[in-house]
């Protein structure tokens, strides 16, 4: 079943046709195909869901614990991103943190 706003791009994609718009017709009935399996859904805001938005109240996220190599600034375990202009010193910090990092690990096992 075709929701209605693959409905309404069809519809529309028509209009365009009528006026010769052929490319922005066939855009129009493109984006109209990928909701034309799906089935209708009560897209009315609920108390805890926005229209069109999903996810979950913060104060039910549970908080974990974070062991930095360098407190505050890089998590272990987790992806980080040292940007900045040329020359200075992202390299140098860089490299001196992940060698300081397995020293740590070597003395330890």
């Amino acid at each position: 079943m075709a929701t209605m706003r693959s409905m309404e791009l069809s519809e529309t994609a028509e209009q365009a046709d009528d006026k010769g718009k052929q490319e922005q017709a066939d855009e129009l009935r493109l984006l109209a195909s990928y909701g034309s399996d799906e089935e209708e859904t009560d897209e009315s805001p609920s108390n805890n869901q926005g229209a069109g938005y999903s996810g979950m109240i913060l104060a039910d996220v549970e908080e974990d614990d974070i062991t930095f190599l360098w407190h505050n600034w890089f998590p272990i375990g987790c992806v980080t991103l040292l940007v900045g202009l040329g020359d200075l010193g992202k390299s140098h910090h860089g490299t001196r943190h992940a060698h300081g990092d397995a020293r740590r690990r070597h003395a330890r096992a």
